[in-house]
């Protein structure tokens, strides 16, 4: 993970309070908990969707919107190009939702209740250049018992 660290800190900071302050312990090395990368499995739902797709849409594409606190930063992956750029406002889920373990697989009774049982959080762009990420104010408080969760970050 410390590749992704130094590339995605957004990412990488959502990963870790999600293992340290709920239950969620799949692709943790010391769990023994492997995810389950679901390739192009097809959704059961009869959609035409690859499973992968429907579990995102469920979780960071119903009414997901980014949270207006969330700070900008340079994508470090474009510093590789010589050409460093800011990234765009996005939603990072985890469990991610190429994995079978994806909260977008575990079916609430509608698609928004399965995206609302979500932790949710932004990362926020501090005066001094550096992030903190804040549970949003704008949605119920976490139980820490959630099925996953998801950030508004850059990647």
């Amino acid at each position: 993970m410390t590749r992704t660290v130094v590339k995605f800190p957004g990412a990488a900071a959502h990963i870790d309070m999600m293992w340290r302050k709920t239950n969620i312990k799949w692709g943790q090395r010391s769990s023994g908990k492997s995810l389950t990368y679901l390739g192009n499995k097809m959704a059961v739902d009869g959609s035409d969707k690859s499973q992968s797709d429907l579990n995102r849409q469920l979780i960071c594409g119903w009414k997901w919107k980014a949270y207006s606190g969330t700070g900008l930063f340079s994508d470090l992956w474009s510093l590789d190009s010589g050409r460093p750029q800011t990234d765009l406002k996005s939603c990072d889920e985890f469990v991610f939702a190429n994995a079978a373990q994806s909260a977008g697989t575990r079916r609430a009774p509608t698609p928004s209740d399965t995206a609302a049982r979500c932790i949710q959080t932004y990362l926020k762009r501090n005066a001094d250049d550096t992030m903190t990420r804040r549970l949003r104010p704008n949605t119920p408080a976490p139980t820490w018992k959630e099925p996953g969760g998801r950030s508004s970050t850059g990647p």
